[in-house]
């Protein structure tokens, strides 16, 4: 084959398409590819010209280009372009382009070699898509690369790499020296450590810290791996700088708010346990080590005059600032400017602030925290430091609140006792004479009278009791107001007790020609748990103003109950059919001192307390008291009252009563000596103790009987408690100091004083027994056989009296406590049954007292709860509930509240056993 025909067939048989055109770019020669790429026959694509497989913008360049090869320029690259085949399709073309010459040199045609280019041109698209997305993820995540040669001690940085740090290629730090320069003087060991170790071992470092940017420091989390040679020399590092400035200053952010709620809570735990201002800041020291940004606090108060003065609860803290004089001063100085400004400041160095502790505009402190360099986040410091002002200003506030109380209890507690007194003086001085007018009516009374005379000493005898019931009104009511009802918890019958106080208003209602009737209803029970002497009280005043209100017609009391949790609710209703009451006077009808118009009391007497008193008492008895229209015509009243149910079985067996001896068998011959200065009140008590038999001698006072008893001895002493010269407890101790270790004369004080803790007074000045005036007849004689008789002795046990048996064992109860208890007075077990009834009725209060302790926090009142609701278990002998408050107790003697919650239904759970346990016991004596 000769040469020309191989360089045909070479032509011909080209992968790529071979393109001979004029200076025009008409086409001279086609090989069979570049038909086949255009898309026509080989002999059609003559007629084509390049023009042709060009778009618009193509054939514009490719015009220019001509315009180019014809002076002689040509492209010496190869160029990507896109070729438009025949169906007006298109590809992506590579072009390699060369010149046919003439002899002469010059241009005489254009030789294109054509190449597709359409899938590697897809390929280099999507790798310039990858280069973006992944430019794109290093903006997102703030990442750039870098690469270090270590020989040449060179480091090229990605463009983001340069843009995190707000630098250019130019100024990037391009040598490991100028990067170190950029990091932070506090990172500095620990970037060098990361590195240097990574070239020495061949792994990955890591490393954070905080690199100079342009404007700011950039924390920065950087990677690197090592590569190394053939022969493990090290050749060079490459690696990433992450920019997690945002990330770390969340975490030093969440850091200092975890260190601020510590700090918080700390100060709020000290504020709530602190009594004072003074105690919570004495604890300053010790709550500055909880934030790391503080080494130092002083505390400093405002003196009247406006002064600033350090506050130093011991001499250490004096001795503690005596050794830093200088800052001392500074921080006095500092102290001084926040209070003048009445707001935080910081000092010049702002490594010190102090701020105010205000309350009603007033400063009351100033505190100083001051800070070794560096220090930062000041506003968010001196915003933590306003909240604790905020928080030691409540404690200022509840100092106040608690020094204000504290004078006005001092102050109502002074009232208080002088309203004792005045009711003290008042009663003796209002009892003493009325005592002698009703003492010497009743023995006027026991004398020989004309009817006239009977008449007019029953209309004294009528007087002189109505005006002692209008004192014993206004006493009672004295008493309900300063709070001191107080109500004791018995079984009692209520049917016997209606009949009485019935029986006290018949005469009454008899004289004035109208009919009484008190019903019970079958629903209320045999026996009822509460105070049958304030429902009496309650029952008394109603029927007394029905009855002294009613002239024609009848008055009816009916009671009723229905059960309720653990006991009844009695219902007591009393209606009459007498003059009734306006519409416009119910409203006030209940309060003291109240008639229902001012005729009322001139027409019938009274003082106007009854209803008031009634009201308190139904209150204090947990029920309610109304009133309502009577139709026809008068009043109905009706009242509640909460009582406890009492276990009735079978009838018990009673005992019944020995006849008493007559008085003059028991007391001939018995001696009694009566301290009295009022003469009337010496009438009296001589009189009522002759009539008993006794031999009476008199004293003026406490220096005259201690003269009298001088001489003689007597069985007894009454002693008066107000005389003149020697009162009943002077004259009473001075006969104590006189008998030392001796013979003991029995003391009984008469004291008009009816207010609470009169006894007690007596009892303390070494008086045996306490009655009050007017003296009760059946009282004194009770009182008199119990000191002046023979020395007690223990009854024996007969027939009559119920003796019980051991109580057989029961899991969780020490019976032989309970049996003790039940046998203190054999056969009757009413004490041991209110003693059960109030440790119910109490340990459920107690529970919740002691849980609310424990949600204040407060671990001192807590065990002093648990401790009493320990005792009172221990008592009754429920050893499973006191173990129970034990566990809570001991924990309130560890100072701390933490983990009661938990012992709180565990306690719960021990009470309701506790209480089942002694229905069970009651149930073993109940039913025998």
């Amino acid at each position: 084959m000769d040469l020309p025909e191989l360089y045909r067939d070479i032509v011909e048989t080209s992968p790529d398409g071979i393109w001979v055109f004029d200076l025009q770019g008409n086409t001279l020669y086609a090989n069979a590819e570049l038909a086949r790429m255009y898309g026509v026959p080989r002999d059609d694509f003559m007629r084509v010209t390049v023009f042709d497989t060009l778009d618009q913008q193509g054939r514009a360049q490719f015009d220019e280009h001509l315009v180019g090869v014809r002076r002689g320029e040509l492209n010496d690259n190869e160029v990507e372009c896109q070729f438009v085949r025949h169906d007006g399709s298109t590809t992506w073309i590579l072009v390699r382009e060369s010149a046919l010459r003439s002899p002469d040199g010059s241009i005489t045609a254009i030789l294109h070699r054509i190449s597709e280019f359409t899938d590697r041109r897809a390929t280099i698209n999507e790798l310039e898509a990858s280069r973006e997305r992944l430019a794109e993820a290093q903006r997102i995540a703030r990442v750039g690369s870098w690469d270090w040669d270590l020989v040449a001690d060179k480091i090229t940085a990605s463009a983001w790499l340069s843009e995190i740090y707000g630098l250019t290629d130019e100024t990037f730090p391009h040598t490991y020296a100028l990067f170190l320069a950029m990091v932070h003087p506090d990172d500095l060991a620990t970037v060098e450590e990361s590195v240097a170790t990574s070239i020495e071992t061949g792994e990955e470092f890591v490393f954070v810290a905080r690199i100079r940017g342009r404007d700011d420091w950039i924390w920065t989390r950087g990677r690197g791996i090592v590569r190394r040679d053939d022969n493990g020399e090290v050749l060079s590092m490459s690696g990433t700088h992450q920019d997690i400035t945002e990330v770390k200053e969340a975490e030093i952010a969440l850091l200092d708010l975890l260190r601020q709620n510590v700090l918080m809570q700390t100060v709020a735990s000290a504020a709530n346990e602190a009594h004072t201002l003074t105690d919570v800041l004495s604890h300053a020291r010790s709550l500055v080590v909880l934030h790391d940004d503080w080494r130092r606090a002083r505390a400093f108060t405002v003196a009247d005059d406006g002064t600033v003065a350090p506050l130093y609860i011991t001499d250490a803290d004096r001795e503690a600032d005596q050794r830093t004089p200088e800052e001392t001063a500074r921080e006095l100085a500092l102290a001084t400017r926040a209070h003048l400004a009445r707001a935080t400041v910081w000092s010049e160095d702002r490594l010190t602030i102090a701020f105010n502790v205000m309350y009603d505009d007033v400063v009351h402190a100033i505190v100083t925290i001051a800070s070794d360099p560096p220090l930062y986040r000041h506003q968010m410091i001196q915003d933590m430091v306003e909240s604790i002002a905020l928080q030691l200003g409540q404690v200022a506030e509840r100092e106040h609140t608690q020094r204000v109380l504290a004078d006005a209890r001092d102050d109502a507690m002074e009232a208080s006792r002088q309203k004792s007194e005045f009711l003290a003086t008042m009663s003796h001085e209002i009892r003493t004479p009325l005592n002698g007018v009703i003492g010497l009516n009743d023995l006027l009374m026991r004398t020989a009278l004309d009817p006239e005379q009977q008449r007019l000493a029953a209309g004294v005898q009528v007087a002189s009791r109505a005006l002692m019931s209008v004192i014993n009104d206004v006493l009672d009511f004295s008493k309900i107001e300063a709070g001191r009802l107080e109500l004791e918890q018995v079984d009692f019958e209520l049917r016997p007790l209606l009949d009485e106080v019935a029986s006290v208003m018949a005469e009454a209602a008899r004289s004035k020609g109208i009919g009484l009737v008190v019903e019970c209803d079958d629903s209320v029970p045999e026996r009822l748990g509460g105070d049958p002497t304030r429902l009496a009280q309650v029952l008394s005043n109603l029927l007394s103003n029905a009855v002294k209100f009613t002239d024609v017609g009848e008055v009816r009391a009916c009671a009723r109950a229905a059960p309720r949790d653990d006991g009844f609710v009695l219902t007591v209703e009393v209606s009459d059919t007498g003059i009734g009451i306006a519409p416009e006077e119910v409203p006030g009808l209940f309060a003291p001192f109240t008639q229902a118009d001012s005729s009322t009391t001139r027409l019938y007497g009274g003082t106007g307390l009854g209803l008031a008193i009634s009201k308190e008492i139904v209150e204090a008895l947990g029920g309610t008291i109304s009133y309502s229209p009577h139709v026809p015509s008068g009043s109905t009243f009706t009242f509640t009252a909460s009582m406890a149910s009492v276990a009735v079985s079978a009838p018990r067996p009673l005992v019944a009563p020995r006849p008493a001896a007559p008085a003059e068998k028991h007391h001939r011959g018995q001696h009694v000596l009566v301290v009295e200065d009022n003469a009337v009140n010496q009438m009296v008590a001589g009189g009522l103790l002759e009539s008993m038999g006794y031999t009476v001698e008199l004293a003026d006072d406490g220096l005259a009987a201690l003269e009298v008893l001088a001489r003689r001895a007597f069985d007894v002493v009454l002693m008066d408690v107000q005389m003149p010269r020697m009162d009943g407890y002077a004259a009473t101790r001075a006969l104590r100091e006189i008998e030392g270790g001796g013979r003991r004369t029995p003391v009984i004080a008469m004291t008009a004083a009816a207010v609470d803790g009169e006894r007690e007074r007596c009892l303390e000045a070494g008086m045996d027994d306490y009655l009050t005036k007017p003296v009760d007849p059946g009282a004194l004689g009770e009182a008199l056989a119990r000191w002046a008789g023979k020395p007690h002795e223990e009854p024996p046990v007969g027939d009559d009296v119920l003796v019980l048996p051991p109580t057989p064992p029961i899991d969780g109860l020490d019976v032989e406590r309970l049996d003790m208890l039940r046998d203190l007075d054999p056969g009757n077990t009413s004490y041991l049954d209110r003693a059960i009834n109030n440790f119910r009725t109490n340990s459920v209060t107690a529970v919740e007292t002691i849980r609310e302790h424990v949600l204040a926090g407060d671990a001192d009142q807590m065990r002093q709860a648990a401790h009493k609701l320990a005792g009172s278990a221990l008592n009754l002998g429920v050893v499973t509930s006191a173990a129970a408050a034990r566990e809570l107790e001991w924990l309130g003697d560890s100072g701390t509240t933490d983990g009661a919650v938990d012992l709180l239904g565990p306690l719960e759970a021990a009470l309701d056993e506790g209480r089942a346990l002694l229905s069970s016991y009651q149930a073993t004596y109940t039913a025998s």
